[in-house]
């Protein structure tokens, strides 16, 4: 996601996207979270928060490498409707996800790590992004992005067990037994 925050700028800087064409951009990308909201939600709830995790993944690559490619600054909505979709999945379906892992008991455990785990690198990319802009070209941070968001879909499609595969197994799913005095 680390290419996000430089869209607007590289839009303006490189392609002469003018201040009101920056704010349908913002609007774009967030009607896009909100109309993204509620049907990844739904297409995790039946399909699987990991998958729709790997999706977007896959949307920020896209729209990090369309950023690359789009020359023409009417079609760069498409850099933020992906990117909406992309920060949509990460930041309501990846909370979501950490509920799922673990015992009832484990929970609290597992939201706080998820949450707080992530914290150094949500302020560090963009650091890091404005480092590369700054030093080479805001394509490096742009491609830079892309490859991570590409290694964070993998690395999630391969190495993340899917928590609602799981829970159809009793011993994970069980409810903890009430004792009555």
């Amino acid at each position: 996601m680390m290419a996000t925050a430089f869209y607007s700028v590289y839009a303006v800087m490189k392609l002469g996207m003018s201040g009101v064409q920056v704010g349908v951009m913002t609007g774009i990308l967030m009607i896009t979270g909100v109309i993204a909201n509620p049907l990844l939600g739904r297409l995790s709830d039946i399909w699987s928060r990991k998958w729709v995790l790997v999706l977007g993944s896959l949307s920020a690559a896209a729209s990090a490498i369309l950023a690359i490619l789009i020359k023409d600054t009417n079609l760069f909505a498409l850099v933020f409707f992906l990117s909406g979709v992309a920060t949509t999945a990460f930041w309501t379906i990846g909370i979501t996800i950490s509920l799922e892992f673990g015992e009832e008991i484990q929970r609290p455990t597992y939201v706080g790590m998820a949450n707080t785990l992530i914290a150094p690198s949500t302020m560090l990319a963009p650091l890091i992004g404005g480092l590369l802009a700054d030093a080479f070209s805001y394509r490096i941070t742009f491609l830079t992005s892309a490859i991570f968001a590409v290694v964070a879909g993998v690395t999630i499609a391969l190495l993340v067990q899917d928590p609602q595969h799981l829970t159809s197994r009793p011993e994970i799913a069980r409810i903890p037994e009430i004792k009555q005095d």
